[in-house]
């Protein structure tokens, strides 16, 4: 494994444990009564780690899986995910483009009408996906 690979791995086992400490909190409290701006922190706190999380994994770490898999680093981020899975890191290509448009979603538009819709997608249709990802690179 390169260098910089080592970097990347930890940088995404950090942001895992920051998401997973803000998913654990957010479990201890009724997300629907969040309605103040002081109440909804732990909420943007989960959103921007989840934000943080996936752009280090899609942006950083599958580019440098790339090139190790590959030694070349030109391809789409669908090319990248396809090797993903073809290498059983990841479980769905399609989940990760959709959680690539989540990710984009908050981290350019601030949506408070649906930040909490979003946790919820996020705890019911990505979660496990990321678990799997990162059991995945602790082998590695």
């Amino acid at each position: 494994m390169s260098e910089l690979n080592k970097v990347y791995y930890k940088k995404v086992f950090k942001a895992y444990e920051l998401y997973e400490a803000s998913l654990k909190h957010l479990e201890e409290i009724d997300v629907s009564k969040l309605k103040t701006a002081l109440e909804l922190e732990p909420l943007d706190a989960f959103n921007s780690r989840f934000e943080r999380l996936v752009e280090i994994i899609l942006q950083k770490l599958s580019k440098t899986i790339e090139l190790e898999e590959t030694w070349i680093n030109e391809w789409t981020l669908r090319d990248r995910l396809n090797l993903l899975e073809k290498k059983w890191y990841i479980q769905s290509v399609d989940l990760w483009l959709e959680m690539r448009w989540v990710r984009n979603k908050l981290a350019h538009e601030y949506i408070e009408d649906a930040i909490e819709d979003l946790y919820y997608i996020i705890v019911k249709d990505y979660n496990n996906e990321i678990k799997y990802f990162i059991n995945k690179i602790k082998d590695v």
